[in-house]
């Protein structure tokens, strides 16, 4: 009996959109509407872009104004052909996307759907269509949706197919196909795009107290030349400019040198993401940087409020934070090696934890408290418990994991 061998589906962050040719199709009244000081028809374009799509084809009617739908410094940040309809080769085997223009798209959804070895094809209510097709054939208007759909006889994907777990957000997101028409629908799609793009597990500050002005931020700069990596750079000047004045005991300066590079560090994430600007190298650079200057923060700070000494009570729980310090850092090492996830997103407890655990802003700010209602010593003190308890913490749920783990295997 001869046995038929199904292809399996290609993961889609693995998958190379290069040789992929895509159609953008729709309503071009709708093209300039704007999210975050970005055209719709720009934000797709940058979205394919990403996904590093060589070639799309836009509709002829906008060919004498395409650059009304688009920023001047557009083709110097991003890497896409731009061609029209007039001159597109309707083959009758290659697989091609097709796109409604006219629509704000997840990017995992266009991500989903381009990755897939076979023709398929996405719909949602108002007919916004994103599909990989063959044998598509030239007809008059490809911009009438009925006629497409018709002629478009495939697979349909359905959104509960989709991950709703994004892994670099560390949440789940439900994917989102939104139309705008009215300035009012473009600011509720600002909020939902912006919800979208902030980090899950993360802690009380970042989300409860930044949001809003970080948004606020990001409307102010979005249309500017400002780039996330400028406003990555600022955050590390400050963020290891704010060492000396920890070192010489000017706490007031170096607590608002650390919230205002707290602030920034959760800025250069949410503009990147919303703009499509996401680098390696910022990213990098990021991590690194947090892993340097906020041991040394409260390594200095120790050492000025124990006068310089190493064996008085400060000058022991300076020691024993650093020590700390550095076993937690391994302990999420392990963690993540082992069990491929970040030890905040182990189980709900573990996120909640994450909250209110040693981390940059949650240490500040304790800090800060300790100074107000008690004094430095006592404040340096809160910071030392806080770290050791999250250690302790951190240590207690890795050896879960390794249990959690041994039960399954004998399962």
């Amino acid at each position: 009996m001869k046995q038929h061998l199904v292809k399996p589906e290609i993961d889609p962050e693995d998958y190379d959109f290069s040789t992929l040719e895509v159609l953008i199709i729709g309503n071009t009244r709708l093209f300039d509407q704007t999210i975050f000081s970005i055209t719709i028809l720009e934000r797709n374009l940058r979205i394919l872009a990403n996904l590093g799509v060589s070639k799309v084809y836009l509709p002829n009617s906008i060919k004498e104004n395409i650059n009304h739908f688009l920023r001047r410094d557009f083709f110097k940040l991003f890497r896409i052909e731009i061609d029209f309809m007039e001159n597109f080769l309707f083959s009758t085997g290659n697989l091609v996307g097709v796109l409604s223009g006219d629509f704000v798209y997840d990017p995992r959804l266009i991500r989903n759907v381009f990755s897939k070895e076979s023709a398929v094809i996405l719909v949602n209510e108002e007919n916004a269509i994103c599909a990989k097709v063959s044998n598509i054939k030239k007809f008059k208007n490809i911009d009438d949706y009925n006629e497409l759909l018709n002629r478009l006889n495939i697979r349909h994907i359905a959104f509960q197919s989709i991950n709703f777990y994004n892994r670099k957000l560390r949440k789940i997101v439900k994917p989102y196909i939104i139309k705008i028409t009215i300035k009012n629908e473009a600011r509720a799609a600002e909020n939902i795009i912006f919800d979208s793009v902030y980090k899950g597990a993360t802690d009380f500050i970042t989300k409860h107290v930044f949001p809003k002005p970080v948004k606020f931020l990001v409307k102010l700069i979005s249309p500017t030349g400002i780039t996330p990596n400028m406003i990555t750079y600022f955050s590390i000047i400050l963020s290891f400019g704010a060492i000396p004045f920890y070192y010489l005991g000017y706490f007031s300066i170096a607590i608002i040198m650390s919230y205002s590079m707290a602030l920034l560090d959760s800025l250069d994430g949410k503009l990147a993401r919303i703009k499509f600007q996401e680098s390696e190298g910022g990213k990098y650079l990021d991590h690194v940087s947090d892993y340097v200057y906020l041991p040394i923060w409260w390594a200095v700070t120790g050492y000025y409020i124990s006068n310089s000494e190493f064996f008085n009570d400060i000058g022991i729980l300076n020691i024993v934070f650093v020590l700390c310090y550095l076993l937690d850092k391994l302990i999420a090492f392990i963690f993540r090696r082992r069990n491929k996830i970040s030890i905040s997103d182990f189980k709900p407890i573990d996120r909640f934890v994450r909250l209110f655990a040693f981390r940059r802003n949650s240490s500040v700010t304790a800090f800060l408290v300790g100074i107000i209602f008690f004094n430095q010593t006592i404040a340096f003190k809160i910071v030392f418990y806080l770290m050791s308890g999250t250690t302790a913490f951190h240590l207690y749920r890795l050896i879960v994991s390794f249990l959690v783990k041994k039960d399954s295997d004998r399962l």
